[in-house]
């Protein structure tokens, strides 16, 4: 059978837990019972042998410390067969935040794998608590004899990350720590935000006949790490239309640091009181402020959001009014003797809303000329 499924433990008060479970996933076999073990850092203190109905069980009266509690299936088709075992870690004490730690200390561990399989030595890493930058991993000590192992070796890499992604990055892509005197537990540092990553447990022992060490796997599992607040968009731009528009284009931030859900955008005047504030889709990168004033100097913020806003691009773009170009299709008809009929048609870039034209006309020769000229 494979392991007991859905495995969780929960502290119910500062000297007792709860185990509870699911049987296996479905397969050709019968559970008869299921076996449970509680061990110190010390020894084994109970063990405890479960009829085949049953989905939990309270372990009470334990004192102050940290256990590994292990639960495993047994079934008999035609001979006895044990699956692996389902192994959390927990502690108890009198504070709250010892009793709390057994909560959070429940492995979300995927991707278990064992090598030597023909060993009876089983283990599984523990992501215990994940933060933005760091990670608290914990395993259960091996079973040998625990003044055999020299030190365990932890294998630390992100996932479908170039090799450059880590400082001081080992031939095998990821970043290798040792862990000493029968410590069983490492917090990691400087990692990135939202990037997932997977961890490589082994023990590494002196061989009692040859006198070398000898590693053995103990086991795999990923994580992410939480999100954190994204970098400032990449690049900002402020196009102008006069008279009332400013166009407003940006792009994604380097960093996006967690799941970009929008982006906010400010803009404000800087000789009056006019304020603008919205929230667009993170598919967004092109918004129009319209109904703006003319010869105003305005200043255009962006911000990418994830858990929160991150820092903002600042552009200061003025929108000011520029000259029209010519009126098109000029044309003069002769009514009388001393009058004119004048017809045109707008400019084609008013660059602006037109409020009047000015008409002159010149009379006379080069060496005796007069202007009139007029607003209509």
């Amino acid at each position: 059978p494979t392991i007991p499924s859905n495995c969780s433990l929960q502290a119910t008060s500062s000297t007792s837990f709860r185990i509870q479970f699911l049987p296996p996933y479905p397969g050709d076999y019968r559970v008869v019972f299921y076996k449970l073990a509680v061990r110190s850092h010390i020894a084994t203190i109970l063990t405890r042998r479960l009829p085949s109905h049953r989905r939990s069980v309270d372990i009470e009266q334990l004192g102050k410390g940290e256990y590994n509690v292990t639960l495993s299936a047994v079934t008999n088709n035609s001979r006895v067969l044990e699956s692996a075992q389902c192994i959390l870690h927990g502690r108890t004490g009198g504070s709250q935040n010892a009793t709390a730690l057994a909560r959070t200390s429940i492995p979300p561990t995927v991707n278990v794998q064992w090598s030597d399989s023909g060993s009876s030595v089983t283990s599984v890493i523990t992501i215990a608590n994940v933060g933005t930058t760091w990670v608290h991993l914990s395993w259960v000590q091996a079973e040998e004899s625990a003044t055999s192992v020299m030190y365990y070796r932890v294998l630390l890499k992100e996932i479908h990350a170039s090799v450059d992604g880590f400082p001081n990055v080992g031939s095998d892509g990821g970043n290798v720590y040792i862990v000493r005197d029968q410590r069983t537990w490492l917090t990691v540092t400087g990692l990135k935000a939202y990037k997932e990553y997977s961890v490589h447990l082994s023990s590494v022992r002196i061989d009692p006949i040859t006198g070398r060490g000898v590693e053995k796997s103990r086991g795999t599992a990923s994580f992410t790490t939480a999100e954190d607040e994204p970098s400032a968009p990449a690049t900002l731009v402020v196009i102008p239309h006069p008279p009332s528009r400013l166009e407003v284009l940006w792009t994604a931030p380097h960093q996006l640091n967690g799941l970009i859900r929008g982006y906010q955008l400010n803009c404000s005047a800087t000789n009056s009181t006019f304020t603008m504030s919205l929230i667009v889709g993170p598919d967004t990168y092109r918004y129009s402020i319209a109904a703006l004033t003319s010869n105003v100097v305005y200043s255009v913020q962006v911000a990418a959001i994830s858990i929160r806003p991150g820092p903002s691009q600042t552009v200061t773009q003025a929108l000011r009014l520029s000259s029209p170009s010519p009126p098109r299709q000029l044309k003069s008809v002769m009514r009388t003797s001393s009058a004119a009929t004048l017809t045109w048609l707008p400019p084609v870039s008013p660059n602006g809303n037109i409020s009047h034209y000015n008409v002159s006309t010149l009379c006379g020769t080069n060496s005796a000329r007069h202007t009139k000229s007029g607003w209509i």
